[in-house]
């Protein structure tokens, strides 16, 4: 995917900085809102292919230390994981509604599932 003008300008400025940029100052040096630095469904952000996000701002991925990446991936991997489960669990409920019967219920200290009574 080839980045544009705009993009190029931000990535620019952020492996300049080498350091956590705010939204809002992204926001005000280029006369964006901050929806658009972030993905918005399957629109991809103005940083999704260079930037990692934090409660600091945004950085650039190439000026991250390796403590700064290595919990960025986790984080991300985490999310992913995250998503794959609530998908799992979806087709699982529905399969179950489809042929009449209750939903799975999972005991939240073990993990266990609970079989329903008839």
């Amino acid at each position: 995917m080839e980045l544009t003008s705009l993009q190029l300008r931000i990535e620019q400025l952020l492996l300049d900085r080498k350091d956590w940029v705010q939204a809002e100052e992204l926001c005000t040096i280029f006369g964006v809102q901050e929806r658009q630095l972030r993905a918005i469904g399957h629109t991809p952000g103005l940083l999704d292919l260079f930037a990692v996000s934090s409660h600091l701002g945004y950085r650039h991925v190439a000026t991250l230390d390796i403590d700064d990446f290595a919990k960025a991936r986790h984080r991300l991997r985490r999310h992913a994981a995250a998503q794959f489960k609530k998908a799992r669990r979806w087709s699982l409920a529905r399969s179950r509604s489809l042929i009449g019967l209750a939903p799975t219920q999972i005991e939240r200290h073990s993990g266990q599932s609970i079989l329903p009574l008839r």
